[in-house]
C-alpha cells in the first residue's frame, strides 16, 4: 500500500453546467416553497391570535401570539405520584397551617430530615393507611397546575433574566481569558413587559468612557434606548415626513380593521370603503357611527397628518365606532 503522503488526491465528482443549473433550480424551488409555508404558518398564527383577541379581548393581538408560541421548558415525562410524595406534601401543609399568621412558611427541603425519619419509623401498613386518600389529591393538584393558564409576562421576564445571566457568564469568562471589554444593553420592546433596562459591562472603564467622552451616564443611555424602542418609531421616521405619514396611514388602517373584526365577531379579511354598504353592512350587519372626517375614504388616500391623527384618536377613543345591527335594525336597514 502506498503511504498517504505519496497518494494522489481523490478527484471529486465534476458536474456539468447543466447539472449545476438543475441543482441551483432545485435549491431555489425548495427555498421558495419553504418561504411560502412559513408565510402560511405566520398568517394562520396571526389569524388565530385575532380570533382570541376578538373572543376574549382585554389583551393585545401580540400578547395572544406570544402566548401561543410560549413553550414549556419542563421535561415531558413526570414521575408517578408515590406514597412518600403524598405523605411529604400533606405533612408540610399540616405544619404550615399550624404556624401563626405572618410567620415564614416551611418548604419541603426544610422539613426533610424530620419527616424522613418519621416515614422510616412507620410500618408498611401505617404508611398505606396514612396516604390512602392523599395520592388522589396530589394527582389532582398536579393536573390542575399543568392546566393552569400561563402568565406570559412573567414567563417572558424569567426567560430574559435566565438568558442574560447565561450570556454574562460567558462574556465574563471571555474577559478573564483575553481582557476584551464588552458592553451590551437589553431593553424591553413594549411597556407591558416587566424587565427594566439592563446594562452589562465587563469593567468600570466602560462607564468612565461614557461619562468622560459622551458626558452622559451609561444607565441614561439605556433608558433613552428603551424609550425609543417602546415608542414604535423605526428607522428615519423621526426625520421623514413621508414615513411618518405612511405610519399614520398604516396605524389607522390596522385600528379600523381590528375594530371591524371585534364588532362583526368575525375575521373580516378586508375593510371596504367604496361600496361599504354592499361589502360590509350587507354581509356582516355592521355600520359606522361617528366618522370624524368630511370624506369617507381609506386612510391611504388621506395626505394630512392632522386628519390622520384625528382619525386614529377617534377610533381609539370610540368616538368613531362600528355598530352591530340586531335583527330589527338590519331588517329596517
Amino acid at each position: 500500500r502506498t503511504p498517504w503522503r505519496y497518494q494522489s488526491k481523490r478527484k471529486g465528482l465534476t458536474r456539468t453546467s447543466t447539472q449545476k443549473k438543475l441543482l441551483a433550480e432545485k435549491r431555489r424551488e425548495r427555498r421558495e416553497q419553504y418561504i411560502d409555508v412559513i408565510d402560511r404558518v405566520q398568517a394562520n398564527l396571526n389569524e388565530e391570535a385575532v380570533k382570541l383577541h376578538v373572543q376574549f379581548s382585554g389583551r393585545s393581538i401580540q400578547w395572544y401570539k406570544t402566548d401561543i408560541l410560549q413553550q414549556s421548558h419542563k421535561a415531558g415525562k413526570k414521575h408517578k405520584v408515590n406514597r412518600w410524595n403524598a405523605f411529604l406534601h400533606a405533612e408540610v401543609k399540616r405544619i404550615n397551617d399550624s404556624c401563626p399568621e405572618g410567620t415564614n412558611r416551611f418548604r419541603a427541603c426544610d422539613l426533610m430530615p424530620e419527616l424522613s425519619a418519621k416515614w422510616q419509623a412507620m410500618s408498611a401498613e401505617e404508611r398505606e393507611e396514612a396516604t390512602k386518600d392523599l395520592i388522589g389529591e396530589l394527582e389532582d393538584l398536579r393536573e390542575m397546575k399543568a392546566r393552569a393558564p400561563q402568565n406570559v409576562g412573567l414567563s417572558t421576564f424569567y426567560d430574559i433574566h435566565a438568558t442574560m445571566a447565561s450570556i454574562e457568564r460567558e462574556v465574563n469568562a471571555l474577559h478573564e481569558r483575553i481582557g476584551v471589554e464588552v458592553l451590551f444593553f437589553a431593553v424591553r420592546p413594549e411597556y407591558d413587559h416587566f424587565n427594566k433596562p439592563h446594562v452589562f459591562h465587563t469593567s468600570e472603564r466602560i462607564p468612565e468612557f461614557f461619562s468622560l467622552s459622551l458626558k452622559v451616564p451609561v444607565g441614561e443611555v439605556a433608558q433613552r434606548l428603551e424609550a425609543y424602542c417602546c415608542s414604535g418609531v423605526t428607522g428615519k421616521a423621526l426625520n421623514s415626513s413621508q414615513q411618518v405619514l405612511q405610519q399614520l396611514q398604516k396605524r389607522a388602517g390596522e385600528v379600523i380593521l381590528q375594530k371591524l373584526r371585534e364588532a362583526a365577531n368575525f375575521t373580516v379579511p378586508k375593510m371596504f370603503y367604496s361600496n361599504f354598504d354592499d361589502h360590509i353592512t350587507a354581509k356582516y350587519a355592521v355600520i359606522i357611527e361617528g366618522w370624524p372626517l368630511a370624506k369617507f375614504v381609506p386612510p391611504g388616500q388621506i395626505r394630512s397628518h392632522i386628519e390622520l391623527e384625528q382619525l386614529v384618536r377617534a377610533w381609539e377613543t370610540n368616538i368613531a365606532r362600528f355598530h352591530k345591527l340586531n335583527r330589527e335594525e338590519f331588517a329596517a336597514w
